[in-house]
């Protein structure tokens, strides 16, 4: 009678998809995971997801956002996924106001690079239907892939 509601099944389920993304990454490549977790890419990949996730479900996705986001990071890697989300997002926001870009190119290499921002994001849409469609946690890989360095992103 007193059942979760839709909200808490979507926020639920979202945390569980990202949280064996990462979980299977760890498991195949910890060193390699550690590291690319510190990326525009996750940042853009676990945003997207989840918004995205929430719109599809047919919910305000940016009040679901902004209400459960930081919960679901802190449940997919407790206390550390949200600070990485946080500092990566702060990254992002400075290498965006910068107008000469050329003086700080170290600061846009390797898994840095803005490309992988946007580039997560359009994966991350792609993902939350193929997801919202089969409801299976196995359905969903292009964050492992990136975090193991598979496929597109073994030149990272």
């Amino acid at each position: 009678m007193f059942g979760f509601g839709k909200g808490s099944k979507v926020t639920a389920s979202i945390g569980a998809a990202l949280h064996h993304q990462l979980y299977s990454a760890m498991k195949e490549n910890e060193a390699l995971t550690n590291d690319r977790l510190m990326s525009l890419f996750t940042n853009g990949y676990t945003s997207s997801f989840v918004f995205c996730v929430y719109g599809l479900q047919g919910l305000n996705a940016e009040k679901m956002l902004g209400k459960n986001f930081r919960n679901i990071l802190d449940g997919v890697l407790p206390a550390r996924l949200y600070e990485i989300f946080d500092k990566q997002n702060e990254m992002r926001k400075l290498s965006e106001s910068m107008s000469d870009k050329a003086s700080f190119s170290d600061m846009f290499t390797g898994n840095q690079d803005p490309k992988y921002f946007a580039e997560s994001q359009l994966l991350a849409r792609e993902e939350a239907e193929i997801y919202v469609k089969t409801g299976d946690v196995n359905s969903v890989s292009g964050w492992q892939n990136y975090l193991t360095g598979k496929d597109i992103y073994s030149e990272v």
